[in-house]
């Protein structure tokens, strides 16, 4: 009489470890770089605007470990503190420093705070109700 013969399950290779989620495999997650707001890219003394981050949640600005309710508020400060380091590192430089001193005030600062109103991060709506040049900023 013959046998019938069942087939086996095959044997894993000794080498392959067999992993399952339940024992704790994760899949890979891109880690999330947060964005720069703060356009304004040039560095007058080797001296940058400081980046300009939104929250995690999106509801407030963060530049120098301050927090700011609004982007052109967060924007500014950005603007100001590269004005200020500006200041100090030409008051660093001595006699030289005097006209990269003026440079930080009418050339470098202004170019910072017109780049705000170029941000593409602020949505200005600009409304014509009738006549009256009303500008909405969300």
């Amino acid at each position: 009489m013959l046998k019938r013969r069942t087939a086996s399950p095959p044997t894993p290779a000794p080498y392959l470890k067999h992993v399952t989620r339940a024992q704790g495999a994760k899949r890979a997650t891109p880690s999330a770089q947060p964005r720069n707001l703060q356009t304004y890219n040039a560095a007058l003394a080797n001296v940058p605007a400081p980046p300009v981050y939104a929250s995690s949640d999106g509801s407030s600005f963060i530049t120098s470990g301050v927090t700011y309710a609004t982007l052109r508020d967060a924007l500014t400060a950005s603007c100001q503190a590269q004005l200020d380091g500006c200041r100090a590192a030409a008051r660093n430089m001595g006699l030289g420093g005097v006209t990269t001193g003026l440079s930080c005030s009418t050339n470098q600062y202004p170019a910072c705070t017109q780049a705000i109103e170029s941000n593409p991060a602020l949505l200005d709506l600009g409304l014509d109700l009738g006549g009256l040049g009303v500008g909405v900023t969300l």
